[in-house]
């Protein structure tokens, strides 16, 4: 890529294996409709497939819009992200990874435009829809964030702390300046997620904006870093322990540190009933028990479930676990409990 001293954004990419969806990524980021400059750095880390093929083919045709790093061997996601990082020379950062894509190809434009007419406010993000790649299936409007639209400093904390309030990174624009402080105050690469620890010190900085309408697709790819089963109670254990750390770092209240593990807990729950672990369930449901954190009807129906095959065959046909009726749920639970 030719210096340029003018670049506003810089869309920030780290990619490994994401052959079989980066050109549209990457398409879907040069259509963008903008009356400034921006880059588009990758961090292509020795892919095995042919995602630096696709990528350096994408630079020859645009020579002026890309800044590759093509590794020379794998460095792993932590140190690729931390050297891309780096070549981003815009006053703004946006991202976007190489298996999801942007859908409004004014994304770029709405976003700039805010932060520059809203100095008290460091990030931008927007609602995004789902894509379950082995079904096809879409969510639309996924975010669900209506309650902490523009909110305080303190709210956006506490609710990215308590997860009430999310983030999708596809979706996000924020200023370098601050993104540079969060970073050096964060230490993320201790933690196996790296956006939420960037988005907690960042809400210790800065207002939060955030756009009802949908700008790209979450892409859930089995296998990717948060989508393996292998690696989700990895993940979970280490969003436990950011928002310990984060908790405990700013001072929060105890009520709110119990939510935290009642959260966790659940999630755990949650995950001995997609794993079928009847042990797991049983060892999480008497922990939350003894942990005196109140259990919701849902919570022992979902415990009940692993155990009995016609409740988990009915159960597991629901997409997500809800939408159960509270009839049936008070009917077993009384039954059984």
């Amino acid at each position: 890529m030719k210096a340029n001293k003018n670049i506003i954004v810089s869309v920030f990419m780290v990619t490994y294996n994401h052959g079989k969806y980066i050109s549209q990524t990457l398409s879907s980021i040069l259509m963008q409709k903008v009356d400034f400059n921006y880059e588009i750095v990758i961090g292509e880390d020795f892919s095995t497939d042919n995602t630096r093929t696709i990528v350096k083919s994408y630079a020859k045709k645009y020579p002026d819009k890309f800044n590759l790093l093509l590794h020379k061997k794998n460095i792993g996601m932590i140190n690729n992200f931390f050297a891309t990082y780096k070549a981003c020379t815009g006053k703004y950062i946006a991202y976007c990874d190489g298996d999801d894509y942007w859908t409004d190809p004014n994304k770029l434009q709405k976003q700039v435009d805010f932060l520059e007419t809203h100095p008290d406010y460091g990030l931008v993000h927007c609602n995004f829809d789902k894509l379950f790649y082995r079904t096809g299936k879409i969510i639309h409007n996924a975010q669900k964030n209506s309650k902490l639209i523009s909110s305080s400093k303190i709210d956006t904390f506490n609710g990215l702390l308590t997860n009430q309030y999310q983030i999708a990174t596809l979706t996000v624009l924020a200023r370098t300046e601050l993104l540079n402080k969060a970073l050096n105050n964060a230490n993320i690469s201790e933690y196996m997620m790296l956006d939420l620890p960037m988005w907690l010190e960042m809400a210790q900085l800065t207002k939060f904006h955030y756009i009802r309408e949908s700008v790209g697709v979450y892409r859930k790819v089995h296998g990717s870093a948060s989508n393996d089963r292998s690696t989700y109670r990895a993940f979970i254990e280490s969003g436990r322990r950011i928002r310990l750390d984060f908790a405990n770092k700013y001072s929060t209240p105890i009520e709110l540190k119990n939510k935290l593990q009642r959260a966790y807990l659940k999630s755990l729950l949650l995950d001995a009933f997609y794993s079928k672990n009847q042990q797991l369930g049983t060892q999480y449901y008497n922990y939350m028990r003894e942990s005196n954190l109140v259990l919701n009807p849902l919570d022992r129906l979902i415990y009940l479930s692993i155990e009995n095959k016609i409740l988990y065959a009915i159960l597991s046909s629901f997409d997500k676990i809800k939408n159960v009726t509270i009839f049936i749920i008070k009917y077993i639970v009384r039954r059984n409990v």
